[in-house]
């Protein structure tokens, strides 16, 4: 019994861990898919800051360029050199967080290239204001195309990270949702494990008291009838050979009380036999000794029957 119930035991906690395992193991891959979709939705927001930010600071190299052709004053060169700086840095940014083979790295390189190129046009503003020399119109023209072709191309770099952003954000809450779903799902499978163990284990713990109860009910009437057994065997053994005992189980011990009570009647017959055999040979040796001797036949006769009615308890006797 033991061992069934570690058994049963043992698998209810298999049953359990497994279940828990397979929580564990629903929850990693939701909370791996809700990082990774993080991950990229910082990322697309690292590229959409970064590529607008480069765009900000031609911006203002250009404000900073026409600022310095206007009042020909070194404290507008001071953004204009600031942004030549930070495009660069900007740019390998926005590299380091892109795959090698995707479009956004050649959308990249074009802004690189052609920043490089509207810099270069600025730079040479610059000088010619230095030099007072005049404008260069074509140069203006150049730059200005130069701007708006990088600004197209940031347009199209940002759409793209913002239609990916929107993906992302997609997917993150469709991962969260399943997160709760699996979380949900697998606790109410846990729960209905937990509760069918239990009701199953309290059944079972249920069933073995009212079992215990029933065999030592059992054992309680076994005793008294084992008791009775006993005294009726000691009183056979004493010598009361008229005692008996009432027993209708058809069980072993209830076969035993049957020969019990055949053996104490065939001891009870023969002790019978035996006694009426006794009084009838004293019966015989006193009606020989009334008979012994010279006597008379009315006597003897006289003698006899005395004898006869004495030793059978009679109140009078008579021969015919």
């Amino acid at each position: 019994m033991k061992k069934a119930a570690t058994r049963k035991l043992n698998q209810g906690i298999t049953i359990l861990l497994f279940a828990f395992i397979l929580i564990s193991i629903g929850s990693y891959w939701s909370i791996t898919n809700q990082v990774n979709a993080r991950k990229n939705v910082i990322n697309s927001q690292s590229l959409i800051s970064a590529v607008e930010h480069i765009l900000l600071d031609l911006q203002n190299a250009e404000l900073g360029q026409r600022g310095f052709d206007l009042t020909n004053s070194d404290t507008y060169l001071t953004p204009f050199e600031l942004s030549v700086k930070s495009i660069p840095l900007n740019i390998k940014s926005v590299r380091a967080n892109l795959d090698s083979a995707s479009i956004q790295m050649e959308r990249i390189d074009s802004i690189e290239r052609i920043a490089n190129m509207r810099i270069a046009v600025l730079q040479k503003l610059v000088e010619s204001t230095q030099k007072i020399q005049p404008l260069n119109t074509q140069q203006i023209q150049d730059g200005n195309l130069y701007m708006a072709t990088c600004r197209g191309i940031i347009e199209r770099f940002v759409a793209f990270e913002k239609n990916k952003l929107a993906e992302e954000l997609n997917n993150l809450d469709a991962s969260s949702s399943q997160s709760s779903t699996i979380l949900l799902f697998t606790g109410l499978i846990s729960l209905l494990i937990a509760s069918g163990f239990y009701i199953y284990m309290r059944k079972d713990m249920l069933n073995r008291v009212e079992l215990e109860m029933e065999l030592k009910h059992k054992d309680h009437i076994i005793t008294k009838r084992i008791q009775a057994t006993q005294e009726i065997a000691s009183k056979i053994a004493n010598g009361d050979l008229a005692a008996r005992i009432t027993d209708d189980k058809s069980d072993e011990l209830g076969s035993l009380t049957i020969s019990l009570n055949e053996m104490a009647s065939s001891l009870e017959n023969a002790f019978n036999k035996v006694t009426e055999n006794e009084w009838k040979q004293s019966g015989i040796a006193l009606l020989n000794e009334s008979l012994s001797g010279n006597k008379l036949p009315e006597a003897v006769s006289s003698a006899a029957l005395s004898s006869l009615i004495e030793y059978c308890g009679c109140t009078n006797g008579a021969f015919y």
